[in-house]
């Protein structure tokens, strides 16, 4: 299981790929405590044998073996760099500079590499205007921000929305249902620590209609 990013949100690095892999079933977002995923930026364009670097290995394998095998780094960087293309011209975000797409990956038993599911990196969202016409959730507020634990949710409109939390590299760490019809409502998060956190709200249908940044203290 792994995530990849079409950009480097961790070291800054130009021209690479980021990508967190973890053995087995173990959750790369949450992982047992003694469970080290791999991460490694891919370079975008191979132009070289080098065209990776590992900057953390995986403790569950042996020293100096790849979870990701170098066949499987040659394919993501082709599933990486046509996912990044395409989806840049459906969220219209060619020649936006902040704009990178986040997959979940994995490989199968019969050793193939499958693209599980794809989505725009969640920090892209917090500078950008919702994608749906409707204004009524564009007013929602959160406070306080930063929070601690929990933040507090007011909004005029009467409908329920799905929110969706990620880390700065993309991962989805909380989720969550609020129905606005029933006035204010709290988002408890004390599970998260502290940091700087993407959201993104939906309606049922799945339109984006907000989007922003909270961080915990």
């Amino acid at each position: 299981m792994g995530v990849g990013v079409s950009t480097d949100p961790i070291y800054k690095t130009a021209g690479t790929f980021y990508l967190n892999t973890q053995l087995g079933a173990d959750l790369v977002t949450n992982p047992n405590a003694l469970s080290v995923p791999e991460e490694i930026l891919l370079d975008a364009v191979s132009g070289t044998d080098d065209d990776y670097f590992v900057m953390n290995p995986s403790n569950q394998v042996p020293m100096n073996t790849l979870l990701m095998k170098e066949i499987y780094l040659d394919q993501m960087r082709v599933f990486l760099n046509t996912i990044h293309t395409e989806f840049q011209v459906l969220y219209h975000a060619v020649g936006k500079s902040g704009f990178a797409m986040e997959i979940e990956y994995k490989i199968n038993a019969e050793d193939q590499l499958t693209i599980k599911q794809a989505r725009p990196w969640a920090s892209y969202w917090a500078g950008e205007n919702p994608l749906t016409d409707s204004s009524a959730i564009i007013g929602l507020k959160a406070y306080p921000n930063p929070f601690r634990d929990v933040l507090h949710l007011e909004c005029d409109c009467e409908k329920e929305i799905f929110i969706e939390i990620y880390n700065l590299i993309g991962q989805k760490v909380a989720a969550a249902t609020i129905d606005f019809r029933k006035s204010q409502r709290e988002l408890h998060l004390e599970q998260l620590d502290p940091g700087v956190y993407f959201w993104q709200g939906f309606e049922k249908t799945g339109g984006r209609l907000a989007s922003g940044k909270w961080v915990k203290i």
